[in-house]
């Protein structure tokens, strides 16, 4: 159960991490799906390929057709460093964005040392590529149907390691009718609601 232990404070939460959370969010809300952590890589390297994804199974993997689903959410792993994501909503045809890395913050990471606000352009640079890759696929799928971009408004993180719950939180909220207000002071306490749903199999909001 390592990719469980990850989610405890302090950790960067791992692809595995991701995963696990992604099965709860998937079996919580029949209409939404979670994509493989490396659904993204793999557009872009093949912009053309089936999207693949989490659900019902954490080892199991279904092919996607966007018109299953009502929300796709795509986990975005960025040079190992941070996780920032985005949401399909398939019936507004729109892409939410989420990001909780303010642009100026300077941060360590725990896993490279490296400073996260230093790669803020660069990080900038890559979002914008990542949406255009996204929306260029949603359009292929759709048949050539407009997708529009939004902001998903995600609260900020101001330590180096919550990205990746903050990303699952984002999910969570525009899967669900009922949102849950969440933000740096009580993100070790949904850390702590992560681990527990991974072990029992669902998540106590």
């Amino acid at each position: 159960m390592y990719d469980v232990y990850l989610l405890r404070p302090g950790m960067f939460i791992s692809d595995m991490s991701v995963r696990s959370a992604g099965y709860i969010i998937a079996k919580e809300f029949p209409d939404a799906v979670v994509c493989d952590p490396y659904f993204m890589t793999a557009l872009r390297k093949k912009p053309d390929i089936i999207m693949t994804a989490w659900r019902h199974s954490k080892k199991a993997q279904d092919p996607v057709i966007l018109s299953m689903y009502r929300y796709v959410c795509v986990p975005i792993n960025d040079q190992n460093m941070h996780w920032r994501g985005a949401v399909l909503d398939t019936k507004t045809r729109t892409i939410y964005w989420y990001e909780s890395l303010e642009p100026e913050v300077q941060m360590v990471t725990r896993k490279r040392g490296q400073r996260l606000g230093g790669a803020a352009s660069a990080l900038s640079e890559n979002a914008l590529e990542e949406l255009g890759l996204l929306r260029q696929w949603a359009q292929a799928r759709m048949e050539g149907a407009l997708w529009s971009l939004e902001d998903g408004q995600s609260p900020r993180q101001v330590d180096g390691n919550s990205c990746g719950i903050f990303m699952l939180m984002n999910f969570w909220n525009r899967c669900s009718s009922k949102a849950v207000e969440f933000g740096q002071d009580d993100i070790d306490m949904w850390r702590y609601k992560w681990m527990a749903a991974c072990y029992i199999g669902k998540m106590a909001v």
